[in-house]
């Protein structure tokens, strides 16, 4: 009454149910932009996670390698020298025990594998996001 004089009344608005309607109109927006951006992201751990298991690969094959080389020396050893066949009987082990550690390092990182969407999977997902961004609630027309 005191900005529009003693006649007329202040407006007002309680706000409350605006807030609310925009939030949800601001959601159903954004949600097929975030389905997309989480798709693209789980392509690219899996692209991480393939490169990963072909440095997994080329590290099991090293350590095949070392142990198939140390085991070549033991075999061509003179069995007269029996210092030397002890000592590379020694790195002969460890080059096995490296390697086994490594094959163990190696399943728990396979288990540790995130789940892979399968094509169908990806279209329900996006079927979804484009099925809420189309819905309006009833009660705002």
């Amino acid at each position: 009454m005191t900005d529009y004089g003693a006649d007329k009344s202040c407006q007002l608005l309680n706000s409350a149910c605006v807030d609310a309607f925009v939030e949800q109109q601001s959601l159903i927006a954004l949600t097929p932009a975030a389905v997309e951006v989480s798709l693209r992201a789980a392509d690219q751990v899996l692209a991480e996670r393939a490169e990963l298991e072909r440095l997994w690969s080329q590290r099991l094959e090293r350590a095949a390698q070392d142990a198939d080389r140390v085991r070549r020396s033991h075999h061509l050893a003179e069995p007269e020298n029996r210092l030397v066949v002890r000592q590379l009987e020694k790195e002969w082990e460890e080059a096995l025990a490296a390697q086994q550690r490594l094959r163990e390092d190696h399943d728990r990182f396979a288990r540790s594998s995130p789940h892979i969407l399968t094509p169908a999977e990806r279209q329900s997902i996006t079927a979804l996001a484009v099925g809420v961004h189309s819905y309006v609630p009833a009660s705002y027309g």
